[in-house]
């Protein structure tokens, strides 16, 4: 069985709630069931089948806990994975957000700065007159680190589990 948890894109960010298991559970409780999770469950045939009846086949509890013990569950594997802190470290290296990259962007292609004609009405903006006067190494960094912490930022995480195989 595979269970797709995609990434919250609401104002609320499960990242936020990295620190602990119980602030991971708070935020997947927060967003289950909405569209923001959309949980899906899809079993090694590809066949999707209803979230509690497949929640039965693989979390022992009683009737009306098994999805919160498979919060519980999820939670406990995000947060021990350590994903999340992960994730947080590589959206860190975003040190000048959306308009940082966008002026070193047309450094590194050597082009006139389109935002900052059309913010000036044809001269250049002097607010950001350091981010073009920066050499090519440091343009490419920021863009380069832009691009890899916008990728963090907008990342999906997908949680597999297999049966545990019992020995007797």
């Amino acid at each position: 069985m595979s269970i797709a948890l995609p990434s919250f894109s609401d104002e609320r960010n499960i990242c936020e709630y990295r620190g602990s298991r119980q602030g991971i559970q708070k935020a997947i409780e927060a967003f289950h069931p909405s569209e923001q999770f959309p949980c899906r469950t899809t079993a090694l045939v590809g066949e999707t089948e209803a979230f509690e009846d497949i929640l039965k086949n693989v979390i022992q509890a009683d009737n009306g806990q098994l999805t919160t013990s498979f919060i519980q569950l999820v939670a406990e594997t995000i947060y021990t994975s350590g994903a999340l802190d992960q994730l947080g470290e590589v959206e860190k290296l975003d040190t000048h957000d959306i308009e940082g990259p966008i002026h070193a962007y047309y450094n590194i292609i050597s082009q006139p700065c389109m935002v900052c004609r059309e913010s000036s009405n044809g001269k250049l903006s002097c607010r950001y007159t350091s981010l073009h006067s920066i050499p090519l190494d440091e343009s490419l960094k920021i863009v380069h680190d832009y691009l890899i912490a916008a990728t963090a930022e907008d990342c999906s995480l997908m949680i597999s589990f297999r049966p545990k195989e019992i020995f007797s």
